[in-house]
C-alpha cells in the first residue's frame, strides 16, 4: 500500500508533458502530391512523440508549440522544411530542412528532420530513430479503423507506409505523373506561349522599369526609364497611356530607376541614379497634383530603395572615387533640406555595389542573408559578414547598363613655360549594372523567395566590354536550406530583358510579373535599338499572398 501511495504522489507531482500541435504540411508542386500533406504531418507527429517525449495534441490553441511545414517538389527532388513556433513567443521560430532525392527517400529525410528538431529544439538525443519493420509480410502496414469508430490522431507509428504503399491509387508515381495545375502559379501565366499580355511598342531603349502607385488612386502605374528620360504610364488594358515625364540633360545617362513609397504618404516616389561622365548623380521625384516635383537632385550618390529585414524600406546609397565607380561602403541615406545625408553602413560585405544585392532572412532564423550577383554573373548567398553559403552553377543577370568605359582624353598641365601633355586612356573596363534582385514570397510559406533574370549569351560573358543578349528568362527561386532552387521560370523571351518588376495584391493570391523588353536586340543593333515593350504575366500564387 505504501509503495502504491508513493507512486501516486510521484505521478501527481510530475510535471505535465509539453505539448505540440503539428499542422498539415503545405505542398508546392507541379504534380498532384497533395496526399503528402496529412501523411507528412502524421509521420512528423509520431516521431516527435516517440523521440522527444512531446505530447501531440489536436487543439492548436492549447499546445505549447506549433509545427508548420512545407514540401516543395523540384523535379523529382523533395525539399522539406519545418518551423517550430512557441505559443508564448518567448523564442524566435526555429526552422529546419531536409531533402529527399525521390519518393523512396522521404522516410529517411523525415527521420533526420525529426531527429534534428528533437535534439536542437527540445535537447533530446540525436541518435538515429529506429523504425520497426513488419514481422511478417501478411500483416498490414497500417490498421484501418472501422468506419463507425473515429480514428485517433497519430494512432500509428508508421503513417509513412500509408502513402508509400496506399490501399487505393491516390496518385501516379512522381516519375511518371503528368503535370497538373501547380499550387503556387497557374500554368497559363508562365509556361504557355500566349500566357502574357503585351503593351504597344515604345520608341525608346528601355533602361529600367518599376511598378507602383504614383498618384494615389489605388492602381499601380508603370514607370519606364530611357537613356535620359523617365515616363510614367497608366495601364488601360494592355495599352500604356503616358501621364508624366521627367527629362534629364543629354549629358546624363540613367543607369537605375525604382519607385517606392519611402515617406509613407501613399504616393510612390521615383528614385533615379544617373551618371554624368564618371560622376554619379542621384535624384528623386514625386507626383504632386498634376506634375512631378523634385524631392532632391544632383546628389553625388548612386541610390536604391532597399528592404531591410525587421525594419522595412530605407534609401541606400554609395559614392564613387577617382579611380573606382563604387567606393567601399553602402550607407543608409536620409533627406535633409533637399540634400542626402549619409547614416549607418548597411551589413553588406566589401566588393558589392548598391545595385547588385538584396537583403532577406531566407530561412526565417532571424539572421539576414545577402543575395548578390557577382562580376561573373553568378548568383551568391552570403552571411552579413561575408561567408558564402551558396553559389549558383548557372549564370544569372546580364545587363547592358554600365558605368565607366570613357573615351581617350588629352590633358595639358605644367603651364605655358613647361607644358606636359598626358594621354589619359579612356578605354577602362565598364562596370555593368545588373537588373534588380526582387525579394518576395512566391509560395505563401511566409519566407522570402527570389526573382531574378537570366539573359542568355555565351560571348557576352567572355568579352568584358561588349555585351549582347538576344533572349532571356525570369526565374523564381526558393531557399531549400542548402541553396536557391528553381520554383518556376518563364519560357525563353526573344529580345533583351532590360528590367522587370513583381507586384502582388496582399491576401488575394493574385500577382503579376512585368518585363521591360528591348525587341530583337542583337550584335548589330545593340547600340541603336529603339523598339521596346512591356510584357505582363498574370500569376496565381494561391491563397493568402503575403507580398
Amino acid at each position: 500500500m505504501v509503495v502504491f501511495f508513493l507512486a501516486g504522489l510521484q505521478n501527481v507531482s510530475a510535471a505535465a508533458p509539453e505539448t505540440i500541435h503539428v499542422k498539415p504540411f503545405t505542398v508546392h508542386a507541379q504534380k498532384d502530391i497533395s496526399f503528402l500533406k496529412d501523411a507528412m504531418r502524421n509521420m512528423m507527429a509520431s516521431r516527435l512523440a516517440a523521440n522527444s517525449k512531446l505530447q501531440v495534441i489536436e487543439e492548436a490553441d492549447k499546445a505549447d508549440y506549433l509545427l508548420e511545414g512545407a514540401i516543395t517538389a523540384i523535379g523529382n527532388t523533395l525539399s522539406i522544411s519545418a518551423q517550430i513556433i512557441t505559443k508564448d513567443g518567448s523564442q524566435p521560430p526555429a526552422t529546419y530542412y531536409a531533402s529527399a532525392a525521390s519518393e523512396n527517400d522521404i522516410i529517411k529525410a523525415v527521420d533526420q528532420l525529426a531527429a534534428n528538431i528533437s535534439q536542437q529544439s527540445f535537447a533530446k538525443s540525436s541518435a538515429p530513430m529506429q523504425i520497426a519493420q513488419p514481422t511478417a509480410p501478411s500483416v498490414p502496414a497500417v490498421s484501418l479503423p472501422a468506419v463507425s469508430t473515429p480514428p485517433l490522431a497519430f494512432q500509428t507509428a508508421h503513417p509513412d507506409r500509408a502513402f508509400i504503399h496506399p490501399t487505393a491509387p491516390v496518385v501516379a508515381p512522381m516519375a511518371s505523373a503528368q503535370p497538373s495545375s501547380p499550387v503556387f502559379i497557374s500554368p497559363s501565366a508562365i509556361t504557355e506561349a500566349l500566357g502574357f499580355s503585351k503593351t504597344q511598342n515604345l520608341d525608346m531603349a528601355i533602361q529600367d522599369i518599376s511598378v507602383a502607385d504614383l498618384d494615389g488612386d489605388g492602381v499601380d502605374d508603370i514607370v519606364v526609364a530611357g537613356k535620359n528620360e523617365i515616363m510614367a504610364f497608366h495601364l488601360n488594358g494592355s495599352r500604356l497611356a503616358r501621364f508624366g515625364t521627367i527629362s534629364l540633360p543629354s549629358s546624363q545617362k540613367i543607369i537605375s530607376m525604382m519607385a517606392a513609397d519611402l515617406n509613407g504618404n501613399g504616393l510612390a516616389e521615383i528614385f533615379i541614379s544617373a551618371v554624368s561622365g564618371s560622376r554619379p548623380l542621384a535624384m528623386a521625384v514625386e507626383w504632386q497634383l498634376d506634375r512631378f516635383n523634385y524631392l532632391f537632385q544632383n546628389q553625388r550618390f548612386y541610390i536604391k530603395p532597399v528592404t531591410v529585414p525587421g525594419r522595412g524600406l530605407i534609401l541606400a546609397g554609395q559614392q564613387s572615387t577617382v579611380n573606382d565607380p563604387f567606393a567601399d561602403g553602402i550607407f543608409e541615406l536620409s533627406v535633409v533640406d533637399g540634400q542626402l545625408v549619409r547614416g549607418e553602413a548597411l551589413p553588406v560585405p566589401d566588393g558589392i555595389n548598391v545595385f547588385s544585392f538584396a537583403l532577406a532572412d531566407l530561412d526565417g532564423d532571424g539572421a539576414t542573408e545577402v543575395i548578390t550577383l557577382d562580376d561573373s554573373d553568378k548568383l551568391r548567398v552570403l552571411m552579413a559578414g561575408g561567408k558564402q553559403l551558396w553559389q549558383s552553377d548557372d549564370h544569372f543577370g546580364g545587363s547592358l547598363r554600365y558605368v565607366g568605359g570613357g573615351s581617350d582624353v588629352t590633358r595639358r598641365r605644367g603651364g605655358d613655360k613647361n607644358p606636359v601633355v598626358d594621354q589619359v586612356d579612356g578605354s577602362q573596363d565598364k562596370t555593368y549594372i545588373p537588373s534588380r534582385i526582387i525579394i518576395t514570397d512566391l509560395n505563401n510559406d511566409k519566407l522570402p523567395d527570389v526573382v531574378v533574370n537570366k539573359n542568355m549569351s555565351t560571348a557576352s560573358r567572355v568579352l568584358k566590354n561588349m555585351k549582347s543578349y538576344p533572349s532571356g528568362e525570369i526565374h523564381g527561386l526558393v531557399w531549400s536550406g542548402i541553396g536557391l532552387a528553381e520554383l518556376w521560370r518563364t519560357k525563353k523571351i526573344d529580345g533583351y530583358v532590360a528590367s522587370y518588376d513583381f507586384r502582388s495584391v496582399p491576401g488575394s493570391g493574385q500577382a503579376a510579373l512585368y518585363v521591360g523588353l528591348i525587341v530583337n536586340s542583337g550584335w548589330l543593333d545593340m547600340l541603336s535599338a529603339k523598339d521596346s515593350t512591356v510584357l505582363i504575366y498574370p500569376l496565381d500564387l494561391g491563397t493568402a499572398a503575403t507580398n
